[in-house]
């Protein structure tokens, strides 16, 4: 008797875990970041299930796209001009409204911003886009609204914004009208061309009907929208919304990375979409009254329950419960899917699925309990790093930790992995992680052997501080002792890059001195130890020339003063005018340390200095033997082989007697 009494109290101590199993699944599942996966992984399940229908018939797409490049042969950033005669073509032909997913934040010429704003307010039907930038700070988030000038803002029907509110998995499956009583630019591109009222507008998210993967929306090149009766049907454009926008494979640096996003569709193919696509597809969902719809509720997720306790029925005969759990599956997604493509109609089963099939699986066991507990790694992030001695002299001067700068002259590093956003396509997101960390640490480790503090990361980028919060009068020279060590170490991490299928790693630094305003930025409550003003701005715009002179350190006039004796092998590189400077610097660049140097780096310096003499003198093929000779003793020199090719374009566009030989950045 004690025997059975123990059985029965087993048996139903498994009875209630099986019925308290599905309750906990419904429950509990969906507000962990497991739960969230699984159902937005089940919505793109569908979406991929579903495939590619027609084209909407009610938007189309002007692409900024590589046969338009090739056919106007403009680099980006177009004239405005141009823009201005694609407003008057796509309103000659019937376009509704016209949107354009481009920002026109800053001023061109005077000229080219009138002409578009004319063209813009002749056809009283265009949307100029508007952006919120937002900044994670410590315990709050900063948002920046950009919006474009004014000149365009007043002559547009209408100014939208252009941002996406990705689910918690980064995917984009959810487009809003209205965005903190701002209309977005399907929202503005729907009401404007009449297909919905204003009052219907709201902030609430709603699913995106997309028609398919990328391309599946009626797409027309750039150029072929300047000269439609050449190129297109006459009734290409009439009544329809037209997005303007980037559509191109090449990296278009605009913010560093091309415009496009994962989408539903990404999980299986891999393929993002453009973000122009992503407007089209969320106005015609607008457009057309958003008809998918989710099917939701207490009875349904009653009847959900129902169903995931059955199994328990058949728990002693094992074929039955086989039978009878994959029968409940495979109903469930087969009502999920007819509703969804036949009925537009999401009904997401997921977690019916998941409870269901945590029913069989207890049950299969019958007694066994397989509790599996998600293991969650804490990461601690940090908004500054500091050497120990700064910790030192911190605890030494609490008053540090208060609120306010000063200006002194310092030194400021910011260093860049080349081609990162097209490295980081290419790995999944854990090996991504542990690469950026594993790349990060040995970088920083180079800021403090030198004295730096490291000031933030900035995804892949760095920005470290010289001669602050302690001073040291040394403070150029250990930053650029810093950029030489951050460039010989990346031979140590090449095998890891390597191993991962990547070529060997390439980074840009750039170091300005100066006067700068460091300390405590921010608000009484929450704030950083950091660095700005003019200074700071110039040796952000140093890092980037190295993609221009294919350099890897670049330093300007101040730093080279400052170092000039303190065994680092340089050479000028140019007097240029960076974009938002209206005085030329005189760049160098940082070639490594003298001592390590041999003679055949040596003669190409004092080449060079020969080579940009002749070339400020307009000698041009003077200075192209010059440069020529560099490359026999360095083939792989790409000052040298940048300014063959500048020489030979002004020998072609001679820039005159009066030219002071700098040479003007139009990109930053």
């Amino acid at each position: 008797m004690p025997i059975f009494k123990k059985v029965k109290k087993e048996s139903a101590v498994g009875i209630v875990i099986g019925v308290l199993l599905p309750i906990m699944v419904f429950s509990l599942l969906p507000a962990t970041d497991t739960g969230q996966t699984l159902e937005l992984a089940y919505i793109d399940f569908l979406f991929t299930l579903r495939g590619d229908r027609d084209a909407p018939d009610n938007v189309v797409i002007v692409a900024v796209d590589e046969p338009s490049f090739q056919e106007i042969g403009i680099q980006w950033p177009w004239p405005r001009q141009l823009h201005a005669m694609l407003i008057d073509q796509l309103k000659a032909a019937g376009a509704k409204t016209i949107a354009f997913d481009v920002l026109f934040v800053e001023a061109s010429d005077e000229e080219g911003d009138k002409t578009l704003a004319d063209a813009a307010k002749r056809a009283g039907n265009v949307i100029f886009g508007a952006t919120v930038s937002q900044v994670k700070r410590q315990g709050y988030v900063q948002s920046i609204m950009v919006e474009p000038l004014d000149i365009l803002k007043e002559a547009a029907r209408d100014v939208a914004l252009v941002n996406f509110f990705p689910d918690p998995d980064g995917i984009i499956r959810h487009g809003r009208a209205v965005i903190s009583s701002m209309k977005t630019l399907a929202g503005a591109s729907a009401e404007n061309a009449g297909f919905v009222s204003s009052d219907s507008l709201s902030e609430w998210p709603y699913l995106i009907d997309f028609a398919g993967q990328s391309g599946t929306v009626k797409t027309v090149s750039y150029y072929q929208a300047l000269s439609p009766n050449d190129f297109l049907p006459p009734d290409t454009f009439k009544d329809k919304m037209v997005f303007v926008g980037f559509a191109s494979d090449a990296a278009i640096d605009i913010q560093g990375a091309v415009d496009a996003f994962p989408t539903p569709f990404f999980r299986i193919s891999r393929k993002m979409m453009f973000g122009v696509e992503i407007h089209a597809n969320s106005a015609s969902t607008l457009a057309n009254g958003t008809p998918l719809k989710e099917i939701k509720g207490k009875i349904i997720l009653l009847i959900f329950f129902i169903l995931s306790i059955l199994p328990m029925l058949s728990r002693t005969r094992p074929l039955m419960l086989l039978l009878s759990a994959a029968s409940i599956l495979l109903s469930l997604a087969g009502i999920s899917i007819y509703l969804f493509i036949g009925q537009n109609m999401l009904l997401n089963v997921a977690m019916a699925l998941t409870a269901t099939g945590a029913s069989a699986i207890w049950w299969a066991g019958y007694g066994f309990l397989s509790n599996v507990r998600e293991k969650r790694q804490i990461k601690g992030a940090f908004d500054r790093y500091v050497t120990p001695d700064v910790v030192k002299e911190v605890l030494k001067n609490p008053d540090m930790l208060q609120l306010g700068g000063q200006k002194k002259e310092l030194s400021v590093l910011f260093s860049d992995i080349r081609g990162f956003t097209t490295l980081s396509e290419k790995l999944d997101p854990e090996d991504l992680v542990s690469l950026l960390n594993s790349y990060l640490t040995n970088m920083t480790e180079k800021v403090f052997l030198h004295h730096g503090t490291l000031d933030k990361y900035i995804g892949d980028a760095i920005m470290a501080i010289f001669g602050a919060p302690l001073e040291r009068p040394d403070h150029a020279a250990c930053a650029c002792r810093t950029a030489v060590d951050m460039i010989s170490a990346l031979s140590g991490l090449t095998p890891e890059w390597e191993q991962m299928g990547l070529p060997a790693p390439r980074i840009g630094i750039g170091i300005n001195t100066g006067f700068m305003v460091v300390g405590n930025m921010g608000s009484e409550k929450r704030f950083d130890y950091t660095v700005m003003g003019d200074e700071v701005n110039l040796a952000s715009r140093l890092e980037g020339l190295n993609k221009t002179y294919k350099t890897c350190i670049i330093i300007a006039e101040n730093t080279k003063k400052a170092v000039e004796n303190d065994g680092f092998l340089l050479r000028e590189l140019d007097s240029v005018r960076v974009k938002g400077k209206k005085l030329p610097v005189r760049i160098y660049e940082v070639m490594g340390y003298e001592s390590e140097a041999d003679d055949a780096l040596k003669r190409v310096s004092e080449l060079f200095i020969q080579g940009l003499e002749a070339y400020r003198k307009q000698e041009w093929e003077g200075a192209k033997r010059i440069f020529n000779e560099i490359l026999s003793i360095r083939a792989d020199d790409g000052p040298a082989s940048v300014f063959i090719e500048r020489c030979d374009i002004l020998k072609e566009n001679p820039p005159g007697a009066d030219w002071d030989g700098v040479w003007v950045m139009t990109t930053k």
